[in-house]
């Protein structure tokens, strides 16, 4: 497919930043900063997540009967999340797509030399061609809402999993580029004066006094520095009823984050193919 030259320079810089993210990861000083690094907040989301009293990848064996014979995860990053799943059994062969070449460089030696079935490689999820009835098992955890093309892609998620096949989204759900109303920072304000202050003290020791959220701006007049970061993250879920049925669904994740500026909500669905 034939990909327009500023499309082209956008998505180069995405796939620029994400590598460079490796970094950041590596800093032991920065370790703990993400906000599932919190042990409360990892406890209260793995809980909230369950299906059926199960995390999704064991719901998923209990689905399908067993392993999924061939997974795909899109936005993979450096691809811990399909490795984990291949270890819990959930999958027999892994494969992942994802924009950072840098991200990717080491993942596929590492699957040799663990005797790891699959695959992973450098693709544009937007712009993607899967293969046809191929992989039971669909997934995107943290990275749907960094794509735009989103009726495009689950058309062809659909047509890529095999009959009874199904598609699991662990995924932020909210609106795009983080564009909350006045009424909502206000309201994350007062709640926030009610929180001790041993819970909103930053690993570097400052104290969190106000709510400095975004407020509601004219995207076209200001354009955010990536249209990939939550770009249409307020429609992850628009149209998607046209291609999936969804099967089952962990509990609506809301939590308000001190090392955020923001409430975040989180889905854990998991989605069977319309026939």
């Amino acid at each position: 497919m034939s990909v327009p030259n500023e499309y082209q320079k956008k998505l180069e810089a995405e796939a620029k930043k994400w590598g460079e993210h490796l970094k950041v990861e590596a800093d032991v000083d920065l370790l703990g900063d993400s906000w599932l690094d919190q042990p409360m907040v990892a406890e209260h989301y793995n809980h909230r997540g369950l299906i059926d009293s199960l995390t999704w990848p064991e719901w998923i064996k209990q689905r399908l009967g067993g392993p999924a014979c061939r997974s795909l995860e899109m936005g993979c990053g450096t691809g811990s999340r399909s490795v984990r799943l291949f270890e819990s059994g959930a999958s027999a062969c892994i494969e992942g797509i994802d924009i950072s070449e840098e991200r990717l460089s080491e993942l596929n030696g590492r699957l040799s030399s663990r005797a790891i079935p699959g695959r992973f490689w450098v693709a544009d999820a937007n712009t993607i061609e899967l293969p046809t009835s191929t992989y039971d098992l669909i997934f995107s955890c943290h990275s749907f809402h960094h794509f735009v093309e989103l009726e495009t892609i689950m058309e062809r998620v659909h047509r890529a999993l095999t009959p009874g096949g199904v598609f699991v989204l662990e995924e932020f759900v909210g609106p795009t580029q983080f564009q909350w109303t006045d009424l909502q920072i206000d309201l994350v304000k007062s709640v926030l004066a009610f929180v001790p202050q041993e819970l909103r003290t930053f690993r570097w020791g400052a104290i969190k006094q106000l709510e400095g959220g975004q407020r509601p701006r004219k995207l076209w007049q200001y354009p955010p520095l990536s249209r990939f970061d939550r770009g249409r993250s307020s429609r992850c879920l628009t149209g998607i009823s046209i291609w999936f049925t969804r099967e089952r669904s962990g509990a609506l994740f809301n939590i308000f984050c001190t090392t955020a500026s923001f409430t975040i909500s989180i889905e854990i669905m998991a989605f069977q193919k319309n026939m």
